[in-house]
Parts: C-alpha cells; structure tokens; sequence
C-alpha cells in the first residue's frame, strides 16, 4: 500500500488541529468505531455511511490502532476498550487510499472541550497550516459549505507541496456533540476528483 499521502496528511493533522487535552467527562452512550462490511463503513455514532471505491484499499485494525497508539485487540466492541478510545484526544476510523493514482481519505474526530463551531475551527486550521511545518506549503486556500450526504460541512479547500509530494485536499469538518468530525480528501489531480470521492457517502 503506498502510504506516502497518509503520512503527510496525519503529521498535518497532528500538527495544525485544535487540539483539545484529555478529560474524564462521560463517554456518549452510541459510541463506536463503526464497522465494515464488505466494502461499505457504517458508523452510527458520527452518523455516515461510506462506499469505498473500486481500486481503493483501506488499512486493517492492526495499522489503525499502531497509529492510535493502541494494540489491535482495542478495536472491537468491548465497552472498557471504547470507553479508553472514545476519550483520546485524536481517533481515526478510516484510512483508505487508491494505490493507482495515490487519492486518499481519512475520517477522524478531534475532541473538543471549548464550545467550538465548525466555521471557527476551519479558519483556526487555516492560519495553522501556515506554520505548520517547513517542509510543507499551502496556497491558495479556501472556505466554503458544502452538503455530504445531506449533511453541511465546513470546508477548506487548499494545495499542500512538499519537497516530495503535491496534493489538493478537502478538510470537511462538522460538530458531533463534543466532538468534530474530520473527513479528509486528497488528490494529486484536480478538486473534481475530491468531490467524486465525496460522492462515496451515503
């Protein structure tokens, strides 16, 4: 699997998100890492459902938890496991990518403790990603509402460069109770190819 795009969008992720520190607050009683079937992730909790495209691959429950920093035997239902997960400031419930022309999606949630609104925390990434690192540049940035699946999103559009890799990627963000979800797109070609990819939720 070429993991090169994830690799730069999760060290942009945990760098330039808002990060919010770990509480003891009670754990919603519907959370979930969701499931697969299939190809098909189904998640109540965040209250998606996404159709992975043909070609594409995702990452098993052993690469997810290594990036969680957990063992794989964390991903499953038990109760102590989730009440552990649902309580990390950072969770990623996909990762997926097109090893043909390197397109790729992540969802993730970012535990919130300020009263945050989708539209502050796009534009707080935004001026974060400017500083984010010296090896990557973002230009011509953007914000915008778009629907996912019915849904209205907070978006920036922007381009990342590195030394190694150009990419155009789409961070759609929206509040879930005290968390805010993070769907992440990222292709090498045009925003057209974004929004396809988009078009994989139900």
């Amino acid at each position: 699997m070429k993991k090169t795009i994830f690799i730069l969008m999760i060290f942009i992720c945990s760098l330039t998100f808002i990060v919010a520190e770990e509480t003891q607050s009670s754990i919603p009683a519907n959370f979930s890492m969701g499931e697969w079937n299939g190809n098909v992730y189904t998640n109540d909790f965040l209250g998606l459902k996404f159709e992975l495209p043909d070609g594409w691959i995702r990452y098993g429950e052993e690469e997810m938890a290594a990036i969680m920093n957990l063992g794989a035997q964390a991903l499953n239902d038990d109760l102590k496991q989730l009440s552990k997960i649902a309580e990390m400031t950072t969770v990623y419930y996909v990762l997926a990518n097109n090893p043909a022309t390197a397109d790729s999606i992540s969802i993730i949630t970012e535990k919130q403790i300020l009263d945050t609104t989708a539209d502050v925390y796009v534009n707080a990434l935004k001026d974060a990603l400017k500083t984010a690192s010296e090896l990557v540049t973002f230009t011509n940035d953007n914000i915008s509402k778009e629907k996912i699946a019915g849904r209205e999103y907070s978006v920036l559009t922007i381009n990342a460069s590195s030394p190694v890799s150009k990419a155009i990627q789409k961070y759609c963000c929206c509040k879930i109770g005290k968390y805010m979800l993070g769907i992440l797109v990222s292709t090498k070609d045009d925003e057209a190819i974004l929004n396809d990819i988009l078009k994989a939720f139900k």
